[in-house]
């Protein structure tokens, strides 16, 4: 049993195999307590020499011991002449001299320690090993140094050039590796405090770089995204608020900055390329020629380095599109009324370095813009030549009426194009107008200017004319339909409901129409209240002449013209008259009554009175001239007939025409001795010198010869009664 047992003021040494193994009471050995078996054994202040200890759980403070040999233990402060220490592990121990093996801490190694903290209290020199060298366990447990890896207080070298992490081995400089699909990285720190991590998330193999825990850029076989874990293109910058990229140089010049450059795999050059500098802007360089600009003013420059406006293009612009190509011109300012709301200038050089406009497209607004009105013209400008300004040739409104040379008037309701005072203009998909010094504002046609007008309308398929008389500008006009070409092709002047193909209709209500009925061609004059007609009708191949709707004459096929008659037959008694071709006449009657078949009237004082007439009675013609007394005054019995007879000169001769026999007078000599027998003048002309012939009329002689005769009886009586 366990009995307390005190050994006091023991001065030599007491066996403990003399103590019973179960013994397990402490006792004090001076001032050292000690439990053996399965206790804790505690010695304090203590010279031990050869001790042995082999198991159990060994505290040793304060001991002075000359030879230990300590397979486990755990040793809290130990002072050692010569120790042999196999398997130790100690919390806190301080080695402040004494030697390990036979060795003097200090200057050696000892063969075999497990420490957790090892302080020693002045410099530890191993006197083997390799200089600068980095100790390591070798497969052996042993502590070794060589040259593969070196430290020389400030620089880690390897002398094949590669540091492994988690690796056996490892073909890269450094390899850090991770096993379990587990994070790997690289922290690096900054005065104590971790500035950056860069590594490989867990299962993944993109690599990431993190700053203060935060992910800021990931490289993926896709590509380098900066401010995104999921790049889409080699380069993915994505940033919540701006996403800056910034090239620059440490030259000071403004003209120099950064330049990106673009090739593949097979084009390695570097002739395609953006340029950027502060003082200069942005230039794109194709095939190594400057090819745009845009300038620190912000100018866009196409073809020239040196834009002079927001946008110079110098070469030919096509803006082109699959579905809707446009270019856009805005004012970044709200637009008044009748303000500018972009325009195009056309112009060039006029000498080394100035230049000038000739042309403008430009735009004027109607209205103060809103979001329910956007309404704008379009000014056309040209600059005539040897001048220097241009002027307005051309305004489309905002209603859609286009002028040129003139502003277009206040057009409502048509679309029209204005050629000064002349407008062609469009309502619908039936009616268009030409119209002259006239405008419609939506109530009334007004006039331009002052002056006449004219309107021309093309409405639902017909064609309609129209006059106006002269009225001031500004003033409504009451047009008058003139002429009129309806749907079915028939013409009408003067009137709008044409009765043929053309009718001309006059102001006392006449009409004269030009048209066809059935297969014949017409010629109407007609009035009207239809109470007369006149008809050239062409039916066949006669031409027809009509009266009230009935035939009057005709010119047949032969060229005969027919008068009361529709026969050219010179037998047929019908009354009427036949002219033929040929120069011959037919005046005929159906009748054996005495008839005037011409009759010779002249007008005397404007009074119309017969001289002459051409009679027929039955079978019979007479040839007849005016003899009435009622005619006549101063009426005398006729005297010297016998010499005028005795006095005539009849004559034979031949014709020259076709030397024919003939037998007369010849007229001026017949006019010698009775002129009222003769017409015209002895040797007239013409004024182209043509001659003009005389003529004769016989029957003038009839009186002249009568009286003659009288004469030459009486005288004959007077021989017959001066000689019974």
């Amino acid at each position: 049993m366990a009995v307390p047992y005190t050994f006091a003021g023991a001065t030599s040494a007491i066996p403990l195999s003399q103590l019973d193994t179960n013994f397990a009471t402490t006792f004090t050995l001076g001032n050292t307590a000690i439990q053996l078996g399965n206790t804790v054994t505690t010695l304090n202040n203590m010279t031990l020499a050869n001790v042995t200890i082999s198991s159990g759980n060994v505290t040793i403070t304060n001991v002075s011991v000359t030879t230990a040999n300590v397979t486990t233990g755990n040793i809290t402060t130990l002072t050692s002449t010569n120790a042999t220490i196999t398997n130790m592990s100690s919390g806190n121990v301080t080695i402040t001299g004494g030697t390990i093996n036979g060795t003097t801490l200090g200057a050696t190694t000892a063969s075999s320690a497990n420490v957790t903290t090892l302080t020693t209290s002045s410099t530890v020199t191993l006197n083997g090993g390799t200089a600068n060298g980095v100790a390591y366990l070798n497969g052996s447990k042993v502590l070794t140094t060589g040259s593969a890896l070196s430290f020389d207080g400030t620089r880690l070298t390897s002398i094949a050039g590669k540091f492994g992490v988690g690796t056996a081995s490892n073909s890269a400089t450094l390899m850090v590796n991770n096993l379990n699909g587990s994070a790997t990285g690289i922290q690096l720190f900054q005065d104590g405090v971790e500035s950056w991590i860069m590594g490989m998330p867990a299962s993944s193999a993109a690599l990431t770089w993190a700053n203060s825990g935060v992910e800021q850029m990931r490289l993926t076989s896709t590509g380098l995204g900066i401010g995104t874990n999921n790049p889409s293109k080699p380069l993915h910058i994505l940033s919540a608020i701006n996403t800056d990229l910034l090239l620059s140089s440490s030259n000071a010049s403004t003209s120099v900055g950064g330049r990106i450059f673009f090739g593949n795999t097979t084009l390695s050059d570097t002739s395609t390329y953006i340029s950027g500098a502060p003082g200069r802007g942005i230039d794109l360089y194709t095939n190594s020629l400057l090819r745009a600009s845009i300038d620190s003013s912000g100018n866009l420059g196409i073809g020239t380095s040196s834009p002079r406006s927001k946008a110079d293009v110098n070469g030919v612009l096509t803006v082109g599109d699959s579905s809707d190509p446009r270019v856009n011109l805005y004012r970044n300012v709200s637009l008044a009324s009748s303000s500018g709301a972009g325009r195009i200038d056309f112009g060039g050089r006029y000498d080394a370095s100035n230049y000038a406009t000739g042309a403008v497209i430009g735009s004027l607004t109607a209205g103060t813009w809103s979001a329910s009105n956007y309404g704008c013209s379009l000014l056309f400008y040209t600059t005539a030549q040897n001048s220097t300004s241009f002027t307005e040739r051309m305004r489309l409104d905002s209603s859609g009426n286009l002028g040129l040379g003139v502003t277009p008037s206040a057009w409502s309701a048509y679309t029209a194009l204005q050629i000064k005072n002349t407008a062609i203009l469009g309502f619908g998909p039936r009616e268009s107008h030409y119209v002259h010094n006239a405008y419609w504002d939506g109530t009334s046609w007004k006039y331009i200017g002052t002056g006449e007008a004219l309107r021309y309308d093309q409405f639902y398929g017909g064609h309609i004319w129209y006059t106006a008389p002269s009225g001031t500008a500004g003033s409504a006009i009451s047009f008058t339909q003139a002429m009129t070409l309806d749907a079915s092709g028939n013409l009408g002047i003067g009137t709008s409901s044409p009765l043929g193909k053309m009718t001309v209709r006059g102001l006392s209500g006449y009409n004269l129409t030009i048209g066809a009925v059935g297969t014949d061609a017409r010629i109407d004059a007609t009035n009207d209240n239809g109470s007369g007609s006149v008809d050239f009708v062409l039916s066949g191949s006669s031409l027809k002449f009509n009266t009230s709707g009935s035939e009057r004459a005709r010119i047949d096929s032969s060229g005969a013209l027919l008068v009361g008659c529709t026969s050219n037959n010179y037998l047929v008694a019908d009354s009427g008259i036949q002219l033929q071709p040929n120069g011959t006449a037919r005046f005929g009657t159906d009748g054996t009554s005495t008839l005037n078949i011409i009759s010779f009237v002249n007008g005397t004082n404007g009074t119309p009175a017969e001289v002459g007439k051409i009679q027929t009675s039955g079978s019979s013609t007479s040839y007849l001239t005016s003899s009435d007394y009622r005619l006549k005054n101063t009426i005398a019995p006729m005297t010297g007939a016998l010499a005028k007879v005795a006095a005539l000169k009849p004559v034979t001769y031949k014709w020259n025409v076709n030397g024919s026999d003939g037998e007369g007078f010849i007229a001026h000599e017949l006019a010698e001795v009775v002129p009222q027998c003769v017409s015209g003048t002895k040797d007239a002309v013409d004024a182209d010198g043509n001659p003009v012939y005389q003529g004769i009329d016989t029957s003038f002689l009839v009186a002249t010869l009568t009286a003659a005769i009288q004469e030459l009886k009486a005288e004959f009586d007077a021989y017959k009664a001066s000689h019974p």
